[in-house]
């Protein structure tokens, strides 16, 4: 749009809106919400005093502000068909929250933030003009540089910080550094399109070093969010597809690309110098490599699985990690002793089975030197103490040296039959740090050949030095033979003490838990691959693969009820728990509520009707906002039609994310969310029309 046509836009040829007041409040406020959303995340969220959260405050401040502006200073502006489809899908849903707010009180109002954050869109649409919508623009490009050496260290801050993470409640202990793979990948998404999109094209020797080193902690981060997350992964990959597409100057992509192959070459020599100082396989080597986590075959001592999910054992569970699974609490008389490997399972005068674990108590083999019956793999040191165990003087330390999963013990197997439940305790205490023990234990069929690998509970220490105990139950799968106890350190740079480890056989749990949503992934290269496997097909991690098992017969059992149910025209509403009422409840508190999917949250609590409206409507704003993009590059208008792509390629990103994660569910994706679709909204009203003669 040329200067005279936008001058044309404005009534009466107005001065810029950022000169009125009520539009400068809005601005500083929304801005500082979701700068604070994009380096904090979800710790952001929950500055506040429930159930008044900084979002919400935020929110009333620009309700008055566009109401001030609207009726003062006669701001004004013709509405869209778009605008309508939104104002459209706002009044549906309305509908289907408000009769249910008597029942459900403030949980039908949560729900209802998957519309309820759509004013936002319609504020900003109101109030922003093109000399705002470039103002943001540019003010986000100074920021993107910031955003990416910040990235490393909020990964560092939140690996720290985690002990006293509850993930699923506000109110609860989260610290205020939290990062997320999902969201942090819709917002480098943002970033790398604003720095390809926005900028001149890249000629000299010093603006290419600059932009590499801001590519580097953008490279790094990828990797960690895609190993994490495989939404995440997802969203990274098809995200940067759009901004390929869109990328006008292909220039731009070269210190990325720079960046890159340095990032994969130093993980490359990361690597070949851990392989290259790891103990042949079989050996009981002290120190273990230090260094995260590192791609190819591992040595044969590694354990057999990583940690997939763990409803029990997240940092949340610290209050009630001691709470006694069904069955009695192990007691000194069933304490397993000292004896053979693979042992046959014998009666203690309680009526259980004791399980025979090789060195339990670690009381075998030289003091200060290796574990005897146990195999340790990953970062750190591994190691007897001489004094201070629990019941005898000695026990095992693990000095977790890196992240979250990089230390375990694996116990020699032992016999195990199909039909009993296995009941495992330890005692544990912390040594550095505040480390957080997990027990899960590898099932393997007369062939050797692994069947699975489960949870059984976790224990976080809050950094106590003094003996804790912690037991957990779980069913033996079919075809069982053998089984081996895993101890992980899941906080990472922590060290943890380990004594009196026992085992027994009987019943201690009805049934089976349902497959657990987990909340995270080891960052290892080794991940990557197997989560980008998992996208395209299937995985040899059991973990990923349960995991996509769940999600996928929640969503078919959405679709049955609605599509083909009784619920086609209404939905369930907003306030009821899916979780609950779908049967796929995984959470001893019922803290999970939607299937990690906002689209088919949609279509289960709006019905086919608000499901149909909600595609119509994302499909409109997509091909509109393209469609403006190429309009905005014919008409001479660059710096609009970059601009259009930044939001295009942010858009693509959260519907991609959103499509594995509850993201548009919570104040640190919902408001993100609309606030794009609002921009996007000018940037189409702005749009230049095409001349006829």
């Amino acid at each position: 749009m040329s200067p005279d046509e936008y001058a044309a836009e404005r009534v009466g040829g107005e001065p810029p809106r950022v000169t009125l007041p009520a539009v400068r409040v809005v601005a500083v406020a929304l801005g500082v919400l979701l700068l604070g959303y994009m380096f904090l995340g979800r710790g952001f969220a929950h500055v506040g005093l429930p159930p008044l959260y900084i979002g919400e405050v935020v929110l009333a401040i620009c309700i008055v502000a566009t109401g001030y502006a609207f009726r003062r200073n006669g701001v004004r502006v013709p509405a869209s068909r778009i605008l309508w489809l939104l104002l459209g899908l706002m009044a549906l849903g309305a509908i289907r929250t408000v009769p249910d707010i008597g029942q459900y009180g403030f949980d039908a109002l949560r729900d209802a933030t998957l519309w309820g954050y759509a004013v936002f869109a319609v504020m900003v649409f109101v109030l922003a003009d093109r000399d705002l919508v470039l103002r943001a623009f540019r003010l986000y490009g100074w920021v993107v540089p910031v955003f990416a050496l910040w990235l490393p260290i909020s990964y560092s801050l939140f690996s720290r910080l985690s002990g006293d993470i509850d993930p699923n409640a506000q109110g609860t202990s989260v610290p205020l550094f939290f990062f997320k793979g999902g969201d942090m990948a819709v917002h480098m998404v943002g970033a790398i399109a604003s720095l390809v999109l926005s900028a001149a094209a890249v000629r000299s020797s010093l603006s290419i070093l600059m932009s590499v080193i801001i590519g580097l902690p953008l490279v790094w981060t990828a990797l960690v969010a895609g190993a994490a997350n495989r939404g995440g992964l997802l969203t990274l990959i098809l995200g940067l597809a759009a901004v390929v597409i869109l990328a006008p100057r292909s220039r731009n992509w070269i210190p990325l690309l720079l960046a890159t192959a340095l990032l994969a070459v130093g993980l490359t020599i990361q690597g070949a110098v851990d392989d290259s100082g790891a103990p042949a396989p079989g050996a009981t080597a002290s120190p273990a490599p230090t260094g995260v986590g590192r791609p190819g075959a591992p040595p044969t001592h590694e354990p057999d699985s990583s940690p997939s999910g763990r409803p029990g054992a997240s940092p949340s569970s610290s209050s009630d990690a001691t709470a006694a699974p069904a069955g009695p609490a192990p007691t000194e008389s069933t304490r397993a002793t000292s004896t053979p490997v693979a042992a046959t399972p014998t009666p203690d005068p309680s009526g259980v089975l004791r399980v025979q674990v090789e060195n339990p108590s670690f009381e075998l083999g030289p003091s200060d030197g290796s574990l005897e019956g146990w195999r340790p793999y990953g970062v750190g040191t591994y190691r007897v103490i001489a004094e201070g165990g629990h019941a005898g003087p000695r026990f095992a330390e693990v000095d977790n040296t890196g992240g979250a999963y990089q230390a375990t013990l694996t116990s020699s197997r032992f016999a195990f039959t199909t039909g009993p439940d296995i009941d495992v305790s330890l005692w544990a205490k912390a040594i550095r740090g505040r480390p957080i023990v997990e027990i899960y234990v590898n099932w393997y069929d007369g062939t050797g050949d692994r069947i699975s690998s489960d949870f059984l509970q976790g224990l976080a220490t809050e950094g106590e030095r003094d003996w804790q105990q912690v037991w957990g139950a779980f069913t033996a799968p079919a075809d069982t033979a053998t089984a081996e106890i895993l101890l992980w350190e899941a906080n990472g740079n922590a060290a943890i003490g380990i004594d009196d480890v026992t085992a027994k056989a009987g019943e201690f749990t009805p049934e089976p838990p349902p497959p657990p949503i987990p909340e995270g992934r080891p960052a290892t290269l080794q991940q990557l691959v197997d989560n980008i496997l998992s996208v395209l097909g299937s995985s040899s991690d059991a973990g990923l693969e349960g995991t996509k098992q769940f999600r996928l017969a929640w969503w078919g059992t959405i679709v049955d009820y609605t599509v083909f149910g009784d619920y086609f025209w209404t939905g369930k509403g907003f306030g009821v728990n899916l979780a609950d009422v779908d049967g796929f409840q995984s959470t001893p508190d019922h803290s999970l509520r939607a299937p990690h999917n906002s689209h088919m949250t949609v279509l289960a609590r709006m019905g086919v009707p608000g499901f149909a409206l909600w595609l119509v409507l994302q499909a409109a704003f997509g091909i509109g906002l393209l469609r403006t993009i190429l309009a905005n590059r014919r008409a001479g208008d660059l710096a609009l039609a970059a601009v259009g792509g930044w939001l295009l390629a942010y858009w693509v990103a959260m519907m991609l994310d959103t499509s594995f994660d509850p993201y548009l569910e919570g104040p640190q994706g919902g408001i993100w969310f609309w606030t794009v679709f609002g921009l996007g909204l000018v940037v189409m009203r702005l749009t230049p029309r095409r001349r006829t003669t």
